[in-house]
Parts: structure tokens; C-alpha cells; sequence
């Protein structure tokens, strides 16, 4: 339990440590929103390994127009303007799915 007042970005990383130092914990996938969306978090959280060596998987959901660092890598991926479409690459190493819908901004 963390006090109301402390910022998501900053309880998952220890509660994390603390499941898998406690638990014997075989996979672990984090589903998280853009709360939990930080590179500082994402790189520390990558080097998080569970018994045997397996990595942490995660899939976190962030909107593109508030994160910039995606700006010029997703207006390469050409989407049309009135469909609803998906596209998917790589950016900083990092498998990327990007959903776009041209009626919500």
C-alpha cells in the first residue's frame, strides 16, 4: 500500500521488486496506461528478471499525441485520413503498436 498522494510512475518499479523478491514468480506481464509511462521506468523495469533470467514483459497504452517522442515515427507510418487503421514497427528498441483514429484527437 502506498500513501494517496505518490505519483503512480514512482510505486510500480518497488512494488515490482518486492512481488518478485516475496513470491516465486514465473512470468509477469505489467498492463498499465499512460500513468505508468515513463523511459526511466520502462529501462529499469527491463532489467527486472524473474527466476530463471526471464525478462518482465509489459504492455503499457499511451496516446501518441501527448507523447512527442513518437511524433516523427508515426507520421511515417502513413495512415489514411478517414479510416481507422493499425500500425506496427519498432522505436528505441521497442516493439510499438499504434492505433490510430482520426475522430479522437
Amino acid at each position: 500500500m502506498f500513501e494517496g498522494n505518490i505519483a503512480e510512475v514512482k510505486t510500480l518499479l518497488p512494488m515490482l521488486e518486492r512481488c518478485l523478491a516475496l513470491y516465486p514468480i514465473q512470468r509477469v506481464i505489467v498492463v498499465a496506461d499512460r500513468g505508468l509511462l515513463s523511459l526511466d521506468n520502462l529501462a529499469k523495469e527491463e532489467k527486472l528478471t524473474l527466476d530463471g533470467g526471464r525478462p518482465l514483459e509489459y504492455i503499457l497504452a499511451v496516446p501518441a499525441s501527448r507523447y512527442k517522442d513518437f511524433g516523427q515515427w508515426i507520421e511515417a507510418m502513413d495512415f489514411a485520413e478517414q479510416s481507422e487503421s493499425v500500425r506496427e514497427g519498432t522505436w528505441a528498441g521497442r516493439r510499438l503498436v499504434v492505433a490510430h483514429n482520426p475522430n479522437v484527437v
